[in-house]
């Protein structure tokens, strides 16, 4: 819906830095591992209240989603690694309210409602 607006702004970094990855021999499922393990990582540090943490980490692992799809495109798009982007999305977006509801347990049901 936003991707009409936003992909002009974030194409081109993401661009450039797949093309960086892509000289060094990076493989796009590389990426998305790591992105996972961020995306993770951060639902970890929200479920702790280290929020200023999460936000980071969180915008790292959404930084990685975005850079895996544009260094698939600059080297080889696979059925395998759309399968793991896939699952690594569904991973994070189910982890997020999960996280906030060990965070604050007296709003569990709203997360679970989101799950």
């Amino acid at each position: 819906m936003l991707d009409a607006y936003v992909r002009p702004i974030l194409d081109p970094p993401l661009d450039r830095a797949a093309k960086a990855l892509a000289r060094r021999a990076v493989s796009a499922n590389a990426v998305t591992g790591a992105g996972a393990v961020l995306g993770i990582a951060g639902c970890v540090a929200v479920a702790l209240g280290a929020y200023e943490a999460a936000l980071a980490l969180i915008l790292a692992n959404r930084i990685a989603d975005g850079l895996d799809g544009a260094l698939a495109r600059r080297t080889e798009v696979t059925d395998l690694g759309g399968f793991l982007d896939t699952v690594a999305d569904f991973l994070f977006y189910s982890a997020v309210p999960f996280a906030f509801a060990l965070a604050a347990p007296e709003r569990a049901l709203a997360a679970a409602f989101l799950i």
